[in-house]
Parts: C-alpha cells; structure tokens; sequence
C-alpha cells in the first residue's frame, strides 16, 4: 500500500476520462465498519470506467423535438464533462455553446433568476431529486407544459408534479405509479412517436367536430326555416337519425384511422389556453354549412 501523497495526478485522470463521456467510479477499502458518513482512512484499490453508448436513434429524436418546437434538457447525475459530451453527441449542444449548469449553480440562483435563464439551459449536470421539482415549477410558473422524464423513487415527486410524466419501463414501480406513460423501451424515440400521436389524435378531433357541426348546421337550419318556406316536414325524425347515424360511425371510423404524419412534428406547439374550436373553425362550419344549405335548397 503505498500513500497518495498527491490528490492532483489522480483528480486529471478522473476528469480526462469524464472528457470522453466515460463516467469514473472509484473502488476503495476501510479498515473500519461504514456508517453514514464515508470515512477519511480509505485504501484507494482503483478507478474503473463506464461508456454509455448513445442509442443510434437519439440523435434524429431530439432534432425532431426541435423542429416540433419541444425544447430538450438533460437532467443528469454525472459530472458536467460527462454530460456535455453526451448533450453534443445527441445534439442538445453546440461545440461552443453554454448551456451547462451544475445543482450548486441552480441552487446559487433564486426562481426569479433560475426562471430568466431557463431558455438558455440545455444540461443540468451533478443534479438532485428536488433540483428536477424545482425546474418543473418554475417552466409551469412560465407557462411551458413541462414532461419530465424519471425511473427512481425520488424522481417520483417531479413525474407527479410534471403536465406529463415519463417513466421508464425498468424503473422502480413508485415511478411507475406517479408517471401518466411509462416507456417499456426506455427510448426517446418513444417519447416523440406520443407526441406525434398526440398531434395526430388532436387534429383529427378537430376534423371531426367540423364535419360533425358543419352538417348539424345545415340540417338544423333546414328544420327551423322549412315551415316558413312552405314545407311541413323537410327532414323526418327517421332521416334526421339516418344522417347522425351514418356521420357518427362512418366519420368517426376515418378520422380515427387517419395516419399520422411526420410533417405534423415541424409545427408549433398549441398553448394550452387554445380553445379546441379556433377561429378558422368556426368560418369553415358556418360557410360550408350554408354552401350545404344553397345546394339543398
């Protein structure tokens, strides 16, 4: 056994091997029984390294985030050289952007600056359970709909306190249980495929509701106007629930089997206060439905 009479040799090869995304752990003895608290009189045995690969997908995942307008942070416990060689290979960073901070420089910060710098944070590095709490507080206090990502129990404070949370499918069952989706794969690409359905789910409720009201509209009108035009009956009872029976099934099975598209991934977000009927929405149901109308008539 021989003393390590300089901490510094050692501390450089540690951060060297952090510089190429290997996380270190290091291997030591005590002579005395561990407590709580690691002891001082430790027998240094050696360091190994871990090389997590980045999953061939990962890349051309985040850049779909991207384009959808999602933006993408790391929360990770590892060293900041660590994570930042992982955030350029995944392309969360630039070679000379700055967008790292460490839980001891969140913690430094109040909401009120933590919030004023939250767009230009890409990887948060050496990060705490309560450091992933306090970030989804503050992108919800700024009107962001947050989805955090978590696979432990001390995550599961965050995933419940996120708009949408993601579990990992080999993370602990607490996790499981406060996570609105669990990723069976634990795979990014899992997560924007749900945003894709998502758009995909939404957009097609909205083409329904146009047809739906569209054609509501025009029989509707038909009904009420028919007696000042001289027509007892325009529409009976058995055809006013033929034309419903034939909209809701028939309408409801193409709009539910509607693919989704990649192009849907390049659009904007929708803000959550959006109403489902939106302006163009309204022109179309009242101008298609009177065009119905004319041709009836």
């Amino acid at each position: 056994i021989q003393p390590l009479l300089s901490y510094a040799p050692f501390q450089t090869e540690v951060n060297l091997a952090s510089a190429m995304g290997i996380r270190v752990i290091v291997a030591a003895t005590s002579s005395s029984p561990l407590g709580e608290e690691i002891p001082n009189n430790l027998t240094l045995v050696g360091m190994m390294g871990i090389l997590d690969q980045v999953r061939p997908g990962s890349k051309s995942a985040i850049q779909l985030t991207q384009k959808a307008g999602i933006r993408t942070v790391m929360i990770t416990g590892d060293k900041a050289e660590t994570a930042s060689v992982v955030a350029k290979d995944v392309g969360l960073l630039d070679t000379d952007e700055e967008g790292i901070l460490s839980s001891s420089d969140i913690k430094r910060m109040s909401d009120e600056e933590l919030e004023m710098k939250l767009d230009q944070i890409r990887v948060i590095a050496r990060a705490l359970p309560t450091d992933k709490s306090r970030l989804v507080k503050i992108a919800q206090r700024k009107g962001f709909v947050v989805g955090m990502t978590g696979d432990g129990v001390n995550d599961s404070a965050a995933l419940r306190k996120a708009d949408v949370g993601f579990a990992m499918g080999s993370g602990a069952e607490v996790a499981k249980e406060a996570a609105d989706i669990v990723i069976l794969d634990d795979n990014f690409e899992s997560i924007t495929k749900s945003v894709l359905y998502g758009r995909t789910i939404f957009k097609s409720i909205r083409k329904f509701i146009v047809f739906q009201s569209t054609v509501n509209l025009a029989s509707m009108v038909i009904v009420f106007l028919g007696p000042f035009l001289g027509f007892d009956f325009p529409l009976t009872l058995i055809q006013l629930l033929w034309v419903n029976l034939v909209m809701d099934t028939l309408a409801a099975m193409a709009f539910g089997g509607e693919p989704p598209l990649e192009r849907y991934m390049t659009e904007r977000p929708i803000h959550r206060s959006t109403p489902i009927i939106d302006l163009p929405m309204y022109s179309s149901i009242i101008s298609n439905g009177l065009y119905i109308l004319s041709l009836i008539h």
